[in-house]
């Protein structure tokens, strides 16, 4: 490769947008069995073929995730994400991909990918280029100007300390507690040209420096000009080498948002004028020394002063009134903002040695974690949802071929609508509110309510209000999907019921909560109904009854996982389709007839299916604590028939005879969405497969039946 020159140098520098950011994420694969390194990076890169984010690297059990330039970090963020689900799905089966500084527990020496440019490093560094086994989170950011970028490096280098401390992450290394935050720089240094970066007093000198390096065949390549941070040559930018890579996305964010205002803070004051202070090279990497052992929880040293600067992450500390006024230009947000934004997220869960553990959930029954990405948009949310609430990146989602049963659009409303339920463990209550969510799921909706459109038509005409039982009764007859009730009554397997099940429970767990929404919007005669039903909905007041509680008891007494959102990450689109059609429906005031509609009709239609479902059950040998959900529905729905098509849905179109058109369309969305999902589970047991995308371990069948 032709060494550069300083006129090249400067070209390169000067030609990228100023402030911009790029993510580079080194990720390990882990076999899904052992958890130990698998080196399977080729297979896993053939699987993510055409995927432009998705990289090779030096250790065969490692791949490299790159994203685009972006004006945002979090955009830069949400791109990351993304590449993170692809990424999952790609290696599913065959690796479980996990992004952190250093395997715990892994063997020090590794395999490395084949190919000349790993051949020659494997053939010149040996067993050195084989422990080789880290991970970094890698921050490009093109500050916009030869001369500036120069100016920022150096002074950059005296606050590499502080980035380290903020993002060490890697306590234990070969099955040991190594007592050090992070144990990554001491295996990198093992290589030359690691650590702290030398000084770089013009474009001539650097230029020398890499000439020297390629005549020596020490640097035969710029891109061997390693260290903690470099001018990267092929990018215009300045690349921030020295964080570990981060477990999670929001933990990457942190880390990026304080890389990228840290820059920017410094080309600010560069363009102001001041004096670069040259430090001695040895003060900063006593420092360094200091954020490896101790992480945010030790002190560092003023590199003028020498007094120690008290405990936790210093980035977070008070500087010079010059430094408090000055702005990083990062979008509109100050230094200072941006400073204390990105530390906030680490100050709560920041552990001895580098471990790092979610904050405490919003409510006590929570869902849990949030599910894993689907695509891009759900992507987007998981990675941005957390402990913090602050403006999501811009996105405009697209139409996918059949939204109905679209993975991601039906994961992503999902979880947009469970945050007006119970939320997500370590996932701020006030999200649900938070301004730019809510314009991203009324995106999502206006895409989920075309498809229905599409598929039953609009609102159209309706009867009297006393022909409305008669109504109802004629939708359900249209209906022709296969009888799932049916079929669990005299044929299916013990593991297709407890599928059945699964899928059941991403509703039943919180039976009657999304028709509830609709009691405030409604009055008289209507609302006395739908109160009636709800309240055996809800048990009566007895607590042991509630219907949630009922199937709570059901899926214990066949040995599933009761808790709320325990399968979020099995049950397919089409499911997760007929829970987020009633809560499109709850939330929109606009939409209370449909809402009524729909639960009339299923209300109306249950009470055999559900004596089914528990005969069903029993024939399978399961006992009367798993067919009491059922056998309540039995008669419950049987008194709710009545009430509800001709006092809620009829009622309704009385008081409100506008509305009537809607009761019928949720009426018929209900039918819709119940006949997709219906479909596709027997579609699959027809085939002897699965119907849940990610089949659930099957309990064992001893101490079931009763």
């Amino acid at each position: 490769m032709t060494v550069p020159s300083a006129d090249g140098l400067r070209a390169a520098f000067d030609a990228p947008e100023p402030l911009t950011i790029g993510l580079e994420e080194e990720v390990m694969l882990c076999d899904p069995e052992t958890l130990d390194l698998a080196p399977v990076a080729t297979e896993v890169l053939a699987r993510a073929a055409g995927d432009e984010r998705v990289k090779l690297e030096l250790p065969a059990a490692q791949l490299e995730l790159v994203t685009r330039p972006h004006a945002r970090v979090a955009d830069a963020v949400a791109e990351l994400a993304a590449a993170r689900a692809a990424l999952a799905a790609a290696a599913r089966g065959l690796a479980l991909p996990l992004a952190a500084a250093v395997h715990p527990t892994a063997g020090e020496i590794g395999v490395l990918n084949a190919g000349p440019r790993y051949e020659a490093i494997e053939a010149e560094y040996g067993t050195i280029a084989r422990r080789q086994l880290v991970g970094a989170l890698q921050v490009h950011v093109a500050v916009g100007g030869a001369d500036r970028t120069l100016w920022v490096y150096n002074a950059l280098r005296a606050l590499l300390p502080e980035l380290a401390a903020l993002a060490a992450a890697a306590p234990f290394h070969g099955g040991r507690d190594t007592g050090l935050a992070s144990v990554r720089p001491t295996i990198s240094t093992l290589l030359p040209r690691q650590g702290l970066p030398p000084a770089i007093a013009s474009w001539e000198a650097f230029a020398e420096e890499l000439r020297w390096g390629a005549s020596a065949g020490a640097v035969p390549e710029p891109r061997r000009w390693w260290w903690e941070l470099r001018p990267h040559v092929e990018y215009g930018t300045l690349e921030l080498r020295v964080p570990d890579a981060q477990p999670s996305i929001e933990q990457a964010a942190a880390v990026a948002e304080t890389a990228f205002a840290l820059v920017a803070w410094l080309a600010a004051r560069c363009d102001a004028g001041e004096p670069l202070r040259p430090v001695p090279g040895w003060r900063i990497a006593e420092n360094r020394w200091a954020a490896l052992r101790h992480g945010v929880q030790g002190e560092l040293a003023d590199l003028e002063t020498g007094g120690r600067r008290g405990r936790g992450c210093t980035l977070c500390s008070t500087r010079s009134s010059r430094t408090r006024r000055a702005h990083s230009t990062a979008r509109g947000r100050s230094w200072s903002a941006t400073r204390r934004s990105s530390c906030a997220k680490w100050a709560s869960t920041a552990q001895p040695h580098g471990w790092r553990r979610a904050s405490p959930g919003n409510v006590a029954n929570a869902m849990g974690r949030l599910p894993t990405p689907r695509g891009d948009v759900s992507a987007l949310l998981v990675g941005c949802l957390g402990p913090e609430v602050l403006p999501l990146p811009s996105h405009v989602p697209v139409a996918p071929a059949d939204p109905l049963a679209d993975e991601d659009l039906q994961l992503a409303l999902y979880v947009c609508y469970e945050l007006h339920y119970r939320g997500f463990d370590g996932v701020h209550p006030e999200w649900e509110w938070e301004p730019t969510l809510l314009a991203l799921r009324r995106a999502l909706e206006r895409i989920f309510e075309a498809a229905l459109h599409d598929a039953v038509g609009p609102p159209g005409g309706a009867p009297a209000p006393e022909d409305f039982d008669l109504a109802l009764r004629a939708i359900a007859d249209e209906d022709d999907a296969p009888s799932l009730s049916r079929h669990i009554e005299r044929r299916a397997t013990r593991e297709q019921l407890l599928e059945f099940l699964v899928h059941r429970s991403a509703y039943q767990l919180k039976e009657a909560d999304p028709h509830s929404f609709a009691i405030p919007r409604l009055s008289g005669r209507p609302k006395a109904a739908i109160v009636e039903i709800q309240a055996d909905e809800y048990g009566g007041g007895r607590p042991d009854r509630i219907h949630a509680a009922l199937f709570a008891k059901a899926l214990r007494a066949v040995g599933l996982d009761d808790a709320y959102g325990a399968y979020l990450d099995h049950v397919p689109a089409p499911t997760l389709a007929t829970v987020n059609l009633m809560s499109l429906l709850g939330l929109h005031r606009a939409r209370r007839g449909a809402a009524c509609g729909h639960l009339a009709l299923f209300e109306m239609t249950s009470s055999i299916p559900n004596r089914r479902y528990a005969a069903g059950l029993r024939r399978l040998g399961f006992g009367d604590d798993a067919a009491d959900f059922f056998d309540e529905h039995v008669v419950a729905d049987a008194v709710h028939e009545s009430i509800a098509a001709v006092d809620l849905a009829g009622g309704l179109a009385s008081e409100e005879p506008e509305l009537a058109a809607d009761v019928l369309w949720g009426a018929r969305a209900l039918v819709e969405v119940e006949g997709r999902w219906a479909r596709h589970v027997m579609e699959a047991w027809n085939r002897d497969a699965s119907s849940l995308r990610v089949p659930a371990e099957a309990p064992a069948p001893a101490g079931s039946a009763r």
